[in-house]
């Protein structure tokens, strides 16, 4: 039997410069749009669409690369879409409201499209890399940390256009680096017979009650997540803190996660998804109580360090669930589309939840909803391991 050649260097790299890049394309735009002078009311009609868009692209996305076999043939140009749009969006340094609005959302919607696709290349790899997920993932969030690190000093020395052709550089490196990835995809389409996948087979995925379960847990953990993220920037600032300050747990929330991200694929060996979700989501909603009362932001950052099990056993249990409830001609569509649906719903509703809560409260209150998410998670987790002991899943 051949020997699969092993990509997972590769692939580390290659998820160090992506993540390093998604964090400076991410990070700065609300900053930015704050420094063009757009109102308040702006930036959030912006913020509450980019969710939308990502969820048509990831739709898209997933089915595209199911029904062409491919994943490389896709995720370049994404990364073209991605480097390009967020280049002009940085560079154009005046009010256009109208273009800053519709590239803000292609730009998003591409850089996290091509993400999310990347951990599906990596999982339906054919050699050693698609049991080597959360180390190679451990990379990303290092890259994130490094982003989150260099964003305002690189603001700081070459204004907005030094970032847009700071993305567009390294874009270019990622564009390279998929080049010398085999598409294992491809090379199984070519040896197998197998049907189109067509939009009726996405229906049936959402009709399996087991896929559907775990999306449900997809949705009530990162929207509690979510929720409180937003919360959480909001209750810093109301403590006093400023941009470093707000850099500086972007930096550590990403650092702390990259030490069990390295050895995530073990765990996952010896204890399987239901057990680290389970562990996952109580140690979230352990974080949220522990914002919730939080009186400094100290405090804060301390809790931000139980990301360092919450984040990786939550991010590599999930991955690896749902790759074995999706059908084997629909992985990428199963991996993609009730994420990205899930994930555009919380991230069009979390910041006008909270801030209705914020607003008629106390900045405290949305981490109650966190907090009873997080507890309804847990729920979800334990009815997919009561299915698994009955053998139903």
């Amino acid at each position: 039997m051949k020997k699969q050649a092993n990509y997972t260097r590769n692939f580390v790299f290659l998820y160090l410069i992506q993540y390093t890049t998604f964090a400076m394309i991410s990070s700065q735009r609300q900053s930015f749009l704050n420094d063009m002078g757009y109102s308040l009311t702006e930036r959030s009609l912006i913020f509450a669409m980019i969710p939308i868009m990502t969820i048509v692209m990831q739709l898209l996305v997933g089915f595209l690369s199911d029904k062409y076999d491919t994943v490389k043939k896709i995720i370049i140009p994404l990364v073209i879409g991605s480097a390009l749009t967020s280049y002009l969006f940085y560079s154009v340094t005046v009010q256009l409201y109208v273009f800053h609005f519709a590239i803000a959302l292609l730009s998003q919607s591409f850089v996290v499209s091509a993400t999310d696709l990347m951990d599906v290349w990596v999982l339906e790899s054919d050699g050693p890399s698609k049991n080597s997920y959360g180390f190679i993932r451990a990379f990303g969030s290092l890259g994130w940390s490094l982003g989150s690190f260099f964003i305002a000093r690189i603001v700081f020395m070459a204004g907005y256009e030094g970032l847009g052709l700071t993305i567009l550089l390294l874009s270019i490196l990622i564009m390279i680096l998929s080049i010398t990835i085999v598409d294992n995809k491809k090379q199984r389409a070519t040896h197998e017979m197998k049907q189109s996948v067509k939009i009726n087979d996405i229906v049936t995925l959402f009709k399996d009650k087991h896929y559907l379960l775990a999306i449900m847990v997809v949705f009530a953990a990162n929207l509690a997540v979510g929720l409180a993220g937003f919360t959480v920037v909001e209750k810093m600032l109301t403590l006093g803190a400023n941009t470093f300050d707000l850099s500086n747990r972007n930096m550590i929330a990403a650092g702390v996660e990259v030490p069990l991200m390295l050895i995530g694929d073990q765990v996952y060996r010896k204890m399987g998804s239901v057990k680290m979700l389970l562990i996952a989501i109580s140690v979230h909603t352990l974080q949220f109580v522990g914002y919730m009362i939080a009186p400094s932001n100290t405090h804060i950052i301390l809790i931000t360090l139980g990301q360092v099990i919450s984040v990786p056993f939550f991010n590599i249990a999930i991955k690896y669930l749902l790759m074995h409830m999706s059908p084997a001609d629909l992985k990428a569509t199963g991996q993609m589309s009730g994420p990205a649906i899930v994930n555009g719903v919380h991230g069009f509703i979390h910041p006008l939840i909270a801030a209705l809560l914020i607003n008629n409260y106390t900045v405290n209150a949305p981490f109650i909803i966190s907090i009873m998410l997080g507890l309804i998670g847990i729920y979800l987790v334990l009815m997919i391991r009561k299915n698994e002991s009955r053998g139903v899943i």
